[in-house]
């Protein structure tokens, strides 16, 4: 059976606890819901962004997960709906900065782990352009670097570089070859490398890596004439990694990378009929984990794990998925040299494409399976007497009950729900009623501030 992978990267230890295991679960409606990535918190836990469809629109969503992979809480960002979570990272004073783009603009705002907006700056573009922001880091004195392009007149990209002080103002922007920058990383105070393509006038991309020193000078690049694209990037004890892929290949492709941070080349490979993806962390230098998707004949694709050695070799392929679609977006590692990655699953959840989330062991080997295709419910944990809470979805119909089983509010045909003030504060059950008829059952807090 002929596979073609959709890969993410990530380098690994081979030492593995037995107890490990593996769990998923789904998150979504009948529309198409989609996680866009996930990272550790300073809790020990884990911050994923996600983009939730309603039916009418998307919106972006935080979900707070514990360091078991399991959700805390869910909350739609007070961002507008027309945008769209590329990239996020937990600043030094705690909150999230995130990036992305809708509308023609790009953005860098800082949320707090509700969503709520503490501050914004938009990049307004220029007529007949199109602003985008995908990657953002902090860096060592608390400033921001965010890069992503600018497309003139819907033509080829061209690599835009911003640092922002604390407070986003922008201290400088560069504008650099054409291409569009997926990742970004610091190797020390003075050095940041971005993962991008070099697009030439023949609109073909070839893998393109390059260095700025921090007042955004130029200090080395390496180009790789493969038809490829790097789209993340780590750094380990003064190793670079990165990984991409070759989009235009007929089957797809993928490329890896290792060099010093000088920019000496340690090694570059490209795999043809395999198709990569973004996102690398490493957590050791005995093997790299790839996570992406496998392209299966008469089967869509396959969320795959790839294991390859340290020089690249080929070790082992693993596919979890049902009969439709699945694909990882993002992958971290966790205390327990254990793995979770993000992405979307089409064959389990509620129907159309729902949030997949998986764990793993450090082998990226499939131990036990748990939640096969048991969605879980997006319905508020959490409601406030007297203050009107947007929903996820659009239902026909909301109970919630007493303890006793008492109805205390009941509600036709909305997406929003409004608590009476007089409500008691306490916990609740609820029943609830999908536009497509399904029915959920639950508990749910209700407080008062």
């Amino acid at each position: 059976m002929i596979r073609y992978l959709t890969l993410f990267i990530i380098v690994i230890s081979y030492t593995l606890a037995s107890s490990q295991t593996i769990t998923e679960s789904f998150y979504g409606g009948v529309n198409y819901d989609y996680s866009t990535k996930i990272i550790p918190t300073a809790d020990g836990g884990f911050m994923m962004a996600a983009r939730i469809n309603n039916g009418f629109s998307y919106y972006s969503y935080f979900f707070k997960l514990d360091s078991n992979a399991d959700t805390l809480y869910t909350r739609k960002t007070a961002l507008p709906d027309s945008v769209n979570i590329s990239d996020i990272v937990q600043a030094n004073n705690g909150e999230f900065v995130v990036v992305g783009s809708g509308n023609f603009d790009s953005y860098c705002a800082m949320l707090d782990a509700y969503g709520n907006i503490l501050n914004i700056e938009w990049f307004v573009h220029s007529p007949g352009q199109r602003n985008l922001n995908t990657a953002v880091i902090e860096i060592a004195n608390g400033d921001f670097l965010v890069s992503g392009a600018f497309v003139p007149n819907n033509q080829t990209p061209f690599q835009v570089v911003r640092k922002l002080s604390p407070s986003f103002l922008q201290k400088w922007v560069k504008v650099f070859t054409k291409g569009l920058i997926h990742a970004s990383l610091e190797v020390n105070p003075n050095q940041y490398v971005f993962g991008s393509e070099d697009i030439p006038y023949s609109y073909m991309p070839n893998s393109y890596i390059f260095s700025l020193d921090s007042t955004g000078i130029l200090t080395w690049d390496k180009l790789w004439q493969d038809g490829g694209s790097i789209t993340s990037l780590h750094v380990y004890n003064d190793t670079l990694y990165g990984t991409g892929n070759i989009p235009n290949a007929p089957s797809g492709g993928t490329v890896i990378s290792s060099m010093n941070i000088n920019g000496t080349i340690i090694f570059h490979k490209t795999y043809l009929g395999t198709f990569s993806q973004q996102h690398l962390r490493i957590a050791g230098t005995s093997s790299m984990l790839l996570a992406g998707s496998s392209l299966v004949p008469n089967l869509s694709s396959q969320g795959s794990f790839f294991r390859v050695g340290s020089a690249g070799d080929s070790l082992s392929l693993l596919t979890v998925g049902g009969s439709l679609r699945e694909k990882f977006i993002s992958i971290v590692a966790c205390s327990d040299t254990s793995y979770i990655a993000v992405g979307i699953t089409n064959s389990y959840g509620n129907g159309g494409d729902d949030i997949y989330i998986v764990k793993l062991n450090s082998l990226g080997q499939l131990l036990s399976r748990t939640k096969i295709g048991v969605p879980k419910s997006n319905f508020p944990g959490l409601l406030f007497a007297g203050e009107t809470r947007e929903l996820d979805y659009y239902y026909e119909k909301i109970k919630l009950f007493s303890q006793l089983g008492t109805i205390v509010y009941e509600v036709d045909n909305i997406n929003s729900i409004s608590l009476p003030s007089s409500i008691s504060a306490g916990i609740y059950l609820y029943n609830i009623t999908s536009a497509s008829g399904a029915v959920n059952k639950g508990k749910v807090c209700v407080s008062k501030r």
